[in-house]
């Protein structure tokens, strides 16, 4: 039990600061996006990085919340079959999903690690804001470590679960 309280805690503080980053990330994006609709409309300017800026700010916060979504049942399944099933063979499936699953993640994770470890060397700059885009890519390792975190507690879970009966 004490285990199971430590990953409750720590994935408790761990989707806190995820929702506390996104909601500024959302936050700097509804300002952004307000700031290119009034130079738009109001002085007939067009700025180039508001829209560059407002896709990476999209992409950084999908890829954060993608590991809380999983845990909410937020992301897109096809269950028809698997609802059909008896619970214990459900859980068994679950967790069987689960690790193809992390194996696909991590395995993407490692990937996008060679990307950002190439785009460092080549040192390519974002083309309107003129930043390395080496941090534009930092998104999905971030993302994909933090998505592989809560397959492994939801993992855990259904393990105990099956252990219990």
């Amino acid at each position: 039990m004490h285990d199971q309280s430590w990953l409750d805690r720590l994935e408790t503080r761990v989707e806190t600061g995820i929702k506390w980053i996104v909601v500024v990330i959302l936050a700097v994006l509804c300002v952004n996006v307000f700031a290119q609709v009034i130079l738009r409309y109001l002085f007939f300017y067009s700025s180039r990085w508001t829209l560059e800026f407002s896709r990476y700010l999209m992409i950084w916060a999908v890829m954060l919340v993608a590991g809380p979504a999983l845990k909410h049942g937020f992301l897109v399944g096809v269950d028809t079959v698997v609802e059909r099933l008896r619970p214990t063979v459900r859980l068994w499936v679950a967790c069987a999903l689960r690790v193809a699953m992390t194996v696909l993640s991590a395995t993407i994770f490692v990937q996008s690690l060679w990307l950002m470890q190439s785009q460092w060397e080549m040192q390519q700059m974002s083309p309107a804001l003129e930043i390395p885009i080496v941090y534009m890519y930092l998104a999905i390792p971030v993302g994909f470590a933090i998505f592989v975190f809560y397959l492994i507690v939801l993992m855990h879970r259904d393990l105990l679960r099956l252990r219990r009966g």
